[in-house]
């Protein structure tokens, strides 16, 4: 009996030990010291966080001892630590992975806040931003723009100026001495999209089921010398056919204005000078004729805008402005319009057919397939009774949905720096080419939206560089051609110079033409036509 009893207390002490050991296990012990300029950091208030889908949440607090230092015992989790300091409070992650968050809290950033047409740049008002992107302290700018945080922990920041309804950020700043600088340069807003220019606009047409579809892929950029945005947002424009439907965009909806020849996109954030941003959209042409009468109204001056139709596929584009080409991709054939610098006003006009139209369903068809449906719902409701006792006897395991894929799709590999430029347009449509395959096969249910987003994103990763490369090559092409030809043009008569320069749209080349001006006695006629130029473009 007595050895019954002592087995029993040595298995609840063994039981008890190891239930510890477990309940140990499952908390996660945070810690850390503090210190400052002026020493160690006691008495400070310590509070500890728990992020969670992007939201924070306040658990604790404690303070620091006279040492500094500072301990919670939690949930393992992501967590995120503050310690008020001062006028300040900054903020670390931490983790089960690394549990320990230490504050240094000696360093000072400062700089000063810029305005390129020299305004007035006192009483700023600016934040310090951690690298968990919260806010550690506040100031305001001097009558001279400059301004300076202190007692700034030892990691990384950036300052961010509110001027005009836009967050102007300096550069991340990884703090590890002293002090620090980081000027901010500012900009004037405006809602007015006089400045907004096209540098890439590339139309594909095929055909599904559903009829002959539009995918439009374009970028914007911001030429002026303002931020584009306000105090309720701001759209940029793409204009489209009047019959369409099914309009689809890679933005939220909310983002998208329809109306009658144009869709509105909201960038969501302020598009500063030379910025850029860009919009995917997709319709049905909306027809119950053979030939589609395409007409797009070109809302910004643009580089070039192509037309690619899936001549493989039956589409054929007609166009009495240019001539049609035809591009083999990968394989596949395109009828192409190319469209060189189309002005804000004009409209482009082709036709689309080739294409089959979707099948209609006559009255007598349609009561067919509804009493086929409705048969098959009657014979399912009487026949589940069996089925399912059949299915729970099969198994008890849950099915498991598969996909079949009989595609592969390769990751984007291809060195674009050392490309010429018809490479690059090559490579550019072959690019294009893949994404409507990548399209094509989500339709089809042959990959998942994740697949597809993370294939999408690398291969129009690569067609914003190869369109970049491009744009660069036609600036310098440009630049090139036309500062040789400038000495010839300044040796023609006033209203011949006036009609040339009336070709020229790049605004450096302009004011480039105005330094190479010679004197004469046209000479004041000469540069305020130049400069009227330049005042039409921007």
């Amino acid at each position: 009996m007595r050895m019954d009893i002592t087995r029993t207390v040595l298995l609840m002490t063994v039981l008890v030990v190891l239930l510890g050991q477990v309940h140990a296990q499952e908390r996660m012990i945070i810690s850390g010291h503090v210190s400052s300029g002026d020493g160690i950091g006691t008495g400070l208030e310590v509070t500890l966080n728990r992020v969670a889908d992007e939201q924070i949440t306040r658990i604790t607090s404690t303070v620091t001892d006279t040492s500094g230092a500072y301990r919670f015992e939690t949930e393992p989790g992501d967590y995120l630590v503050n310690v008020s300091f001062k006028d300040s409070t900054h903020h670390k992650k931490v983790s089960p992975l690394n549990p320990v968050a230490d504050f240094y809290l000696s360093g000072n950033i400062e700089g000063w806040v810029l305005h390129p047409s020299g305004k007035d740049v006192s009483g700023i008002p600016l934040n310090l931003i951690s690298s968990s992107n919260t806010i550690c302290a506040s100031t305001t700018s001097d009558e001279s723009g400059h301004y300076t945080f202190t007692n700034v922990d030892l990691s990384e920041h950036r300052a961010r100026a509110d001027y005009m309804y836009v967050g102007y950020n300096s550069e991340n700043l990884t703090l590890n001495r002293s002090s620090a600088v980081a000027n901010i340069t500012i900009y004037d807003s405006t809602t007015q999209d006089t400045n907004i220019r096209v540098v890439a606009d590339h139309i594909v047409i095929g055909e599904d089921t559903n009829g002959p579809w539009v995918q439009e892929y374009i970028q914007f950029v911001n030429m002026g010398n303002t931020s584009f945005y306000g105090p309720d947002g701001v759209h940029v424009g793409i204009g489209t056919p009047l019959k369409i439907k099914d309009v689809q965009s890679d933005i939220m909806d909310c983002c998208l204005v329809r109306e009658d020849t144009r869709l509105w996109v909201d960038p969501m954030e302020p598009l500063l000078p030379g910025g850029t941003t860009e919009a995917t959209i997709t319709y049905y042409l909306d027809t119950g004729e053979k030939e589609f009468v395409f007409e797009k109204d070109i809302l910004y001056p643009s580089s070039y805008l192509m037309v690619f139709g899936d001549a493989d596929s039956g589409i054929d584009l007609k166009s009495q402005q240019i001539a049609t080409d035809t591009k083999d991709m990968e394989g596949r054939n395109y009828d192409v319009l190319t469209y060189a610098h189309p002005r804000s006003s004009d409209t482009v006009l082709f036709t689309v057919s080739g294409y089959a139209l979707p099948r209609r369903n006559s009255s007598d068809t349609t009561d067919w397939i509804v009493y086929l449906a409705l048969g098959i719902f009657i014979l399912g409701v009487l026949a589940y009774p069996i089925l399912s006792k059949k299915g729970k006897a099969d198994t008890d395991r849950p099915v498991r949905r598969t996909r079949k894929r009989d595609t592969f799709i390769e990751p984007y590999e291809s060195d674009v720096s050392h490309m010429s430029r018809q490479e690059l347009e090559n490579e550019k449509l072959r690019i294009f080419e893949k994404l409507r395959k990548l399209d094509h096969e989500l339709e089809k249910g042959l990959i998942l939206e994740d697949e597809y987003d993370e294939h999408r994103s690398e291969y129009k990763a690569a067609a914003l560089e190869i369109i970049n490369c491009i744009k660069e090559m036609a600036t310098e092409e440009e630049e090139s051609l036309s500062l040789e030809s400038l000495p010839g043009i300044l040796s023609l008569t006033v209203k011949e110079i006036q009609s040339r320069i009336q070709d020229i749209d790049d605004i450096a080349l302009l004011e480039k033409t105005i330094e190479k001006e010679m004197n004469g006695r046209n000479r004041k006629t000469l540069i305020n036509a130049i400069n009227k130029r330049i005042d039409e473009l921007r």
